[in-house]
């Protein structure tokens, strides 16, 4: 009873006393503090969530440019007469020019085998007539739906859109590093500094193929129409700190690339691809 009434005792006093101010500015400090840690957890999981957002676009992007830079290299010469299909490299600055059926057209690639005498799968397009060697024939326009038998009908160049093949009726295509850093790129506010795009010039028009390139190299064995093509590409967005310094070129005699200091700070990507031109004759 008596320990009973000594609880109350000082139950009833700390009930009259309160807080004081002091305590209460303590208490207000760690809720700020335990406040802003969270605060500052959210931000860093949003932006780290954003960063990983845009390198995925970026990674899907250039995954996509090279597939394609490679089919484009893999149909040189395809179709096209022995005495007009070309692979050229300039040594001095890695330039690729080369003859191709393919553009950026959206009818680029399309094909059939002539069966019955009829064009089905290419009615309406202007195309040529290849020989099972993938020889080239004649042209017919789209007007004309007939075809012989057993030659393959791949749509050919019609810049003007007069449903008649161009003359020449193939595309010549240069692959080459700009000259200038990289600039009217979708995402080139990424890049880092002293990047280049990759062009792709198609008669005579250059446009942006892939951005934010470190360095491009290619190397042809005309022996064996072989190809070999190494590029260091932006892998990330610009981090706190540096990264690996040095890329070195296996497959193309060793050669390196060095980053600036600017560009230690990005994550690079380096990518060896070789390619058989088969139909390069």
């Amino acid at each position: 009873m008596k320990l009973y009434k000594q609880m109350l005792y000082w139950e009833n006093k700390m009930n009259k006393k309160g807080l004081s101010l002091v305590e209460l500015l303590v208490a207000l400090a760690i809720t700020g503090v335990m406040m802003t840690g969270v605060y500052m957890t959210y931000i860093s999981f949003t932006q780290k969530s954003l960063d990983t957002r845009e390198i995925a676009k970026t990674e899907a992007e250039i995954n996509q440019a090279i597939f394609k830079l490679e089919k484009y290299i893999e149909s040189a010469g395809f179709g096209i007469d022995n005495d007009k299909q070309f692979f050229k490299i300039n040594a001095a600055n890695d330039n690729m020019s080369f003859t191709t059926l393919f553009a950026e057209k959206t009818e680029s690639g399309l094909w059939e085998v002539c069966i019955n005498d009829d064009k089905i799968e290419t009615i309406g397009f202007p195309v040529v007539s290849l020989t099972e060697e993938k020889d080239y024939v004649t042209t017919i326009n789209k007007s004309t739906d007939s075809c012989d038998k057993g030659t393959i009908l791949y749509v050919c160049k019609d810049s003007n859109n007069d449903g008649e093949c161009d003359n020449p009726y193939y595309y010549e295509m240069t692959f080459k590093l700009s000259a200038n850093t990289s600039n009217n790129y979708s995402w080139s506010k990424h890049c880092a500094p002293d990047t280049k795009n990759l062009l792709m010039d198609i008669n005579g028009i250059s446009n942006p193929f892939l951005g934010c390139v470190a360095d491009y190299k290619i190397k042809y064995d005309n022996n064996i129409k072989k190809l070999i093509i190494g590029i260091i590409y932006q892998k990330g967005l610009r981090q706190k700190n540096k990264f690996s310094k040095t890329y070195d070129y296996d497959l193309l005699s060793g050669e390196s690339y060095t980053l600036t200091n600017d560009q230690e700070y990005y994550k690079w990507q380096k990518s060896e691809t070789q390619i058989d031109l088969v139909n390069i004759k």
